[in-house]
């Protein structure tokens, strides 16, 4: 009886540890995305020193990202996401805003990824009343977070179970 209720102390802490984490990396990209979009406004409106200060404060927050989170996250996405915004910066203190915004797009992408992965984990809200395809997609979304949340317990005992019996701890 110990042992299940070890089970399931292990996966109630993967469970919050895979929630807190797409919770984290949500809220850098929304972040992020600020960065990125004060950055090309700027370089539109021809500020570079408010592009490269935006840019600077975006390859900062990826910087603490990578530090702080690598125990939980990937900090590649991390790191090549920090070097497009370095990047972009390098070209426009040699006063290339053609090629900054083509790293800026490059940047954008890699954001877009990293939200749409945190997003199979958290269901964010939607401000505007939902139409009918919208609550069907949301209905889908749902059932397949569910059926993930289902399968990660099952798959974790699975593995368990396949680990301790090679290990004869059954």
């Amino acid at each position: 009886m110990k042992r299940i209720y070890a089970c399931l102390a292990i996966v109630a802490a993967l469970l919050v540890i895979a929630f807190y984490s797409s919770f984290r990396v949500q809220q850098f990209a929304e972040e992020i995305s600020e960065d990125l979009d004060n950055a090309m406004g700027a370089i539109r409106d021809e500020d570079l020193t408010g592009a490269r200060q935006a840019l600077a404060e975006g390859a900062e927050l990826c910087d603490r990202m990578r530090e702080g989170m690598n125990h939980l996250l990937r900090t590649e996405d991390f790191t090549e996401l920090e070097a497009a915004l370095r990047a972009a910066d390098g070209h426009l203190e040699w006063n290339a805003p053609e090629e900054a915004f083509g790293e800026l797009r490059r940047a954008q992408v890699q954001v877009e990824t990293l939200a749409w992965l945190a997003q199979r984990h958290i269901c964010t809200q939607k401000s505007a009343p939902p139409t009918r395809l919208e609550n069907q997609t949301e209905a889908v979304r749902f059932c397949l977070f569910n059926d993930h949340l289902l399968r990660l317990p099952i798959s974790f005992f699975s593995s368990l179970k396949k680990l301790s019996t090679s290990a004869n701890c059954w």
